[in-house]
This record gives C-alpha cells, structure tokens and sequence, in this order.
C-alpha cells in the first residue's frame, strides 16, 4: 500500500471534510503526546482506522515514507506532508496569491503585524471581542494560530503552513474555479 492510498482511503472519511481532519487523526495516533509518531503508535493508528490486512512490511514501508527526516519518528509536518491532497497549479496560484497579500511587510512570512494591519477591522466585529472576552489582539491571534502548525504555534506562518492549512480545506471543493472563487472572495485587495 501506498501514501496515496492512504490518502485516498482517508479522503473518504467522513470527517475528513474538516478543516482539523488531519491534526485530530495525528493526535489521536501520538499515544504518548510527544508531538511525534513511534512505529508503534503509527501501526496501532493504522489498525483503528481500520487498515488491519497490511503486512509488517508494508507498514514498516508506509512508515518509512512518513518519515521523510528518518529519524524513527513522524512528526506533524511529515504527517501533513504525506496526507495532504495534491493543489493544482490553479489552486496554488490563488493561495500564493493570497499570503502576498496579507504579508503586507513583504517578510516571507505572515505575523500579528501583518494581521494588524489587514484584519483589526473584521477583529473588532468577532463575537467574543463585541461581548468583551477578547481583545482584539486576541481575536488576531486567534486567526493567525489557525493557519500555523498546530501544537507548535509560535506566532509566524510560513508559506508551507499556509499551502498546508489551504491543502486540506481544498480537497472539500471538487471544482478548481469555485476554490479560487473563494480565496478571491475571501482576500480581496
């Protein structure tokens, strides 16, 4: 069996349509809440998911693949790696399209300054800043944490962070036209 078969048989879970798809299936594998996947943990994970007929060989394989650092062990950003559907060029034009944008500094990466300057506006209209449990600057942070690596949130989103977070929201829209639509929609200059 191959990653694409995985991911192919994962695609067509029910919850995969979910935008935290891929970070509650790594969660629920990393037994030990050490951020990484063991061999073990990723063969137990394979099994609740239902793929019971693979032999030893074909996971040791599996695993190999996910591991792209070949350090024994996955971690999140090989996960997303691996499982993440493939972007069309289209797809990948609108989502570069739409970092530049919001990287209003021109720094290569995206931070609560860019957002600032972006989003304190729609901030302000977020329901826990109207009803005062936020401020706005947690309201960006919020936002901004939502498109950086889960678990390992540390206030920057890099390209790839962004590439993955669009990669799993895509593979729910069939229609190349109707993605770019949307992220046009969504970061109108």
């Amino acid at each position: 069996m191959s990653v694409e078969l995985i991911r192919a048989f994962l695609l067509k879970s029910k919850n995969s349509k979910k935008q935290t798809f891929l970070n509650d299936l790594f969660k629920s594998m990393d037994k030990d809440h050490s951020k990484k996947i063991d061999y073990h943990e990723f063969k137990q994970g394979l099994f609740k998911l239902g793929l019971t007929d693979l032999s030893e060989a074909e996971i040791r394989k599996l695993f190999n693949d996910f591991d792209t650092k070949q350090d024994g062990k996955i971690d999140f950003t090989e996960f997303v790696n691996a499982l993440k559907p493939q972007l069309s060029q289209k797809r990948l034009k609108a989502i570069d399209e739409a970092f530049r944008k919001l990287d209003v500094n021109n720094d290569g990466v995206l931070s609560i300054e860019d957002f600032r300057v972006v989003y304190k506006e729609q901030a302000k209209k977020h329901p826990k800043c109207i009803d005062g449990t936020w401020t706005i600057e947690q309201a960006l942070r919020s936002f901004l944490d939502a498109f950086d690596t889960p678990g390992k949130a540390d206030g920057i989103v890099t390209m790839e962070e962004f590439h993955n977070y669009y990669a799993i929201i895509s593979a729910s829209i069939p229609d190349d036209s109707y993605f770019v639509f949307l992220m046009n929609s969504c970061f109108q200059s």
